[in-house]
């Protein structure tokens, strides 16, 4: 066999192993899993993109894997996974076009639906702006039209695009594309994930933004975290000690977990308070989550917390009983440790932990959600406003409208 094909071979194998663990992933969370569409969408998207690379060199096959993938780990379902391992076969197919009718002939009107949802629109010698504003209208009018997790597997499909915006550099008007990336994905994708609930995931990509296009500042951010989180460590560990064992002898169980905040999120804190870099110390950096058994165990431990530790009296939120409009729950206060000025704590129930995790997802899972009802409603809503929002302000206005929270409140302390 010609040392070319033995490549190709080897090739395969590599990415067949990482379909397998997709597979094991949705075996994990669904009850039957239909190996064979998955499969039959791999094989599919592997001879549409024989031969093709990704701008950073590697095989195209490695990008629709990374974002089915996501999908996976974030419990969607089968066909949201075979959509993700097929969404740029139409959009960047070699050879004879594809169209969605080919989608649908071989996996059904719903994989061809968020395919098409998923595909830009084809326009050539339009402004580059233009043809960005018309995609994103599209791709919005295609999820309240069709189905929501068009937008979802977009957002998978942004998160793992921003990953490799360095190769950009490469090109010559590679700097204008990756500003372009960078607008869209700060005024769009980012807060549309927020606004499903995928915090983690609008994190991860402004974090990925900010590594490609000021890694300076980035890699000192960095290395401060790392090294800071070594030194406070030890105390949070007591923290997490003292909480656990006063509550033990309440009978509440806890689980902890000790994490950063993005690095764009500390980078921002200090934007807006005009500290500096030399001054990072007086940042929110670190979330401690708390999770218990029980809504009432939840208001049991913020007062075994606040017994325990000083704390910011306006840093104290009750998204429980008051979820955010994309259903986050959980109970909200900093306290005020020697070892680490500010530690915000974070309290909630496994169901929450999961949901939150999860964001509008798990709202999909349970078809009859009404949260789910009330964002595609929201959505229409905003696909109606369309013809009133001038290209110009697209972005500016869509960023505030599906980022910004406002509550407002009666004199009698009664939710609007």
């Amino acid at each position: 066999m010609p040392l070319i094909e033995l490549f190709k071979v080897s090739a395969r194998k590599k990415y067949e192993q990482a379909l397998a663990e997709i597979i094991d992933i949705q075996n994990r969370h669904n009850l039957t899993t239909d190996e064979n569409l998955l499969r039959n969408a791999f094989d599919f998207s592997m001879r549409v993109h024989d031969g093709q690379k990704r701008k950073d060199g590697r095989d195209y096959i490695v990008h629709p894997l990374a974002a089915a993938r996501t999908c996976a780990e974030y419990w969607m379902d089968d066909v949201s996974v075979a959509s993700a391992l097929l969404h740029d076969t139409v959009e960047d197919a070699r050879g004879v076009p594809l169209t969605r009718g080919d989608i649908v002939a071989d996996f059904g009107p719903e994989v061809g639906n968020i395919v098409e949802g998923v595909t830009k629109l084809k326009s050539k010698g339009e402004d580059p702006l233009n043809r960005q504003i018309d995609a994103l209208k599209k791709l919005l009018a295609a999820t309240a039209r069709e189905d929501i997790r068009t937008i979802i597997i977009k957002i998978f499909d942004r998160h793992d695009n921003v990953k490799t915006l360095d190769a950009f550099r490469k090109l010559r008007d590679g700097k204008e594309k990756q500003n372009r990336i960078e607008y869209e994905t700060h005024r769009f994708y980012i807060p549309i994930a927020a606004r499903l609930g995928l915090f983690k995931v609008a994190r991860e990509m402004e974090d990925s933004l900010m590594r490609s296009l000021n890694p300076k500042t980035f890699d000192t951010i960095s290395r401060w975290v790392a090294q800071k989180q070594e030194k406070v460590r030890p105390q949070v560990d007591n923290i997490c000690q003292q909480i656990r064992m006063t509550l033990e002898t309440t009978g509440v169980d806890c689980i902890e977990k000790f994490y950063h905040k993005g690095i764009y999120q500390i980078f921002e804190q200090i934007e807006q308070h005009g500290t500096g870099l030399e001054n990072l110390d007086n940042i929110l950096t670190y979330n401690l989550t708390l999770i218990v058994p029980s809504e009432d165990d939840c208001y049991r431990t913020l007062g075994v917390v606040h017994r325990l530790y000083p704390h910011l009296r306006d840093s104290v939120f009750d998204y429980i009983n008051n979820p955010k409009v994309n259903g986050y729950q959980s109970l909200h206060t900093v306290i005020l440790v020697p070892a680490v000025p500010k530690l915000q704590i974070l309290i909630r129930t496994p169901d929450m932990d999961t949901r939150n995790h999860l964001g509008l997802i798990a709202n999909l899972r349970n078809k009859t959600s009404s949260a789910h009802e009330e964002l595609v409603n929201w959505i229409n809503k905003l696909v109606s406003s369309f013809d009133v929002i001038g290209q110009k302000d697209f972005l500016d206005i869509t960023s505030k409208v599906l980022f910004e929270e406002i509550e407002i409140v009666t004199p009698k302390g009664e939710q609007v």
